[in-house]
């Protein structure tokens, strides 16, 4: 009889332990899904803000990106965002700043495919070439000297040769 309340009280505690370890993995649970949640209600007020109405496109795309683009909602919206700010203070409609930005997101994606490199940093590399950094994209084959890009703006019809490109031609 002492056997089986030992057994008895070793259980009750066995199944006491499990309890606490289910609430508290459940209680992570909860917590990662609302840190999750709040970061794309930050990331969707952010890109509402900087393309307004024109936000459509960049909606789109983030609803689409976890299977298409190997991204999430937040990531997507946020860096679209990003880009979206600095295009706009290039002096882009919001509606371009949209376009170029769900363009360049894209381009991002389709590039760290191709070269087998993680999609966000791929962005971060763009990003920094519309800074005017060129090194972080050469390593990948793209030329964003002053002379390549005033070579392709002068092929593309947007400066004619010897014009110094403003930073919209850029």
């Amino acid at each position: 009889n002492k056997l089986t309340g030992a057994a008895t009280a070793m259980g009750n505690v066995f199944k006491g332990l499990v309890a606490v370890a289910v609430t508290g993995a459940l209680a992570q649970m909860a917590t990662g899904a609302v840190k999750a949640a709040s970061d794309v209600a930050e990331a969707q007020n952010k890109a509402n803000l900087v393309f307004g109405d024109a936000v459509t496109a960049v909606n789109e795309l983030a609803a689409a990106s976890a299977q298409s683009l190997g991204q999430t909602k937040a990531a997507v919206l946020d860096t679209a965002g990003s880009l979206g700010s600095f295009m706009k203070n290039a002096g882009l409609s919001r509606d371009a700043a949209a376009n170029m930005s769900v363009s360049l997101i894209q381009l991002s994606s389709d590039l760290a495919s191709f070269h087998n490199a993680d999609p966000s940093e791929m962005l971060q590399r763009i990003q920094s070439g519309l800074a005017g950094e060129v090194e972080p994209l050469r390593r990948f084959g793209i030329d964003l000297s002053a002379t390549a890009v005033s070579a392709e703006a002068v092929r593309l019809g947007l400066a004619k040769v010897g014009e110094e490109l403003n930073q919209n031609q850029k």
